[in-house]
């Protein structure tokens, strides 16, 4: 089946998203810190967001990543579309049935941080 085409998202401005501001006045210190209290602030709230930020687990297909929609089952929203797709006799996608298990990761195999 063809494709079907998705609208753009469109992303409303941040009101602290101001590119037209004015370049702070030069001192000649080549030591000083080039960034404004309010550029600082900005900083500090966008680190802060960043923290704040957790991965999601999806137990099924193993996939670790951002606001995946996981549900109560711990399966995110990707594996649940596919699960209403699959017949009544067709095992789920991501499973040993299926030869998509993933399994538990080699100890060989170093920690990857997130």
């Amino acid at each position: 089946p063809p494709r079907r085409y998705r609208s753009p998202v469109m992303i409303p401005p941040e009101e602290s998203a101001v590119f037209h501001a004015q370049d702070p006045v030069w001192n000649g210190d080549l030591d000083a810190c080039a960034l404004t209290c309010r550029d600082k602030a900005i900083l500090r709230e966008f680190w802060t967001k960043l923290d704040n930020d957790q991965m999601q687990l999806c137990g099924r297909c193993q996939e670790r990543w951002f606001q995946m929609k996981i549900d109560s089952d711990g399966i995110c929203a990707r594996c649940c579309r596919k699960d209403d797709k699959r017949g009544p006799e067709e095992p789920y996608f991501f499973s040993v049935d299926n030869q998509l298990d993933f399994g538990s990761v080699p100890t060989q195999l170093p920690q990857l941080t997130p």
